[in-house]
């Protein structure tokens, strides 16, 4: 609550907030967007995902200041490829990259994250971000896999390996 007030204050945007350590923070390349995210693990190593997506004044409705709460859905991401969320039924990840993408006159923004289940289990994940006016929606079918259009991607390991999951931007692919 207390980062979502201070992002709700004027000239908020522009502040780095360098002294969060352990938050993700990202902007976009066209500077219209925001995005914080943080995990905590209980005592049975099992993760929560917390989020909030600063949308840019400039950009809003009233040029007002415009956050949005990220409310976590717990558990693995199952046949979650072709699904849309909005905001309240957020995947959760702990994002680490922003790729902005314009196809025709829209903008979707692609965060590669990562999703630590518990003790046992990791996952990675290409997750897509579509602005419309305010609203947010996650999972858009612009990802490309060998035979169809996908929302998002997911990558499930053993949470003792490593994945190394970037976008390469000279290929432009990840």
């Amino acid at each position: 609550q207390v980062l979502e007030n201070a992002l709700l204050l004027d000239e908020s945007f522009d502040y780095p907030f360098e002294k969060l350590l352990t938050i993700s923070k990202m902007r976009s390349s066209d500077k219209a967007l925001r995005v914080f995210t943080w995990n905590l693990q209980n005592n049975e190593g099992i993760n929560d995902f917390f989020g909030i997506i600063q949308l840019n004044p400039k950009n809003t409705r009233g040029h007002i200041q415009k956050v949005i709460p990220l409310l976590n859905q717990k558990g693995e991401l199952i046949k979650a490829e072709n699904k849309s969320f909005n905001p309240n039924q957020w995947p959760g990840a702990v994002y680490y990259q922003i790729v902005s993408i314009k196809k025709g006159k829209q903008n979707y923004y692609v965060l590669p994250g990562w999703r630590g289940i518990d003790n046992g289990l990791t996952q990675k994940v290409i997750e897509v971000i579509h602005l419309n006016g305010d609203n947010v929606k996650f999972g858009y079918p612009v990802l490309k896999n060998e035979k169809k259009m996908q929302r998002r991607f997911v990558f499930s390991y053993n949470a003792k390996a490593t994945m190394h999951l970037a976008f390469d931007e000279k290929k432009e692919q990840f």
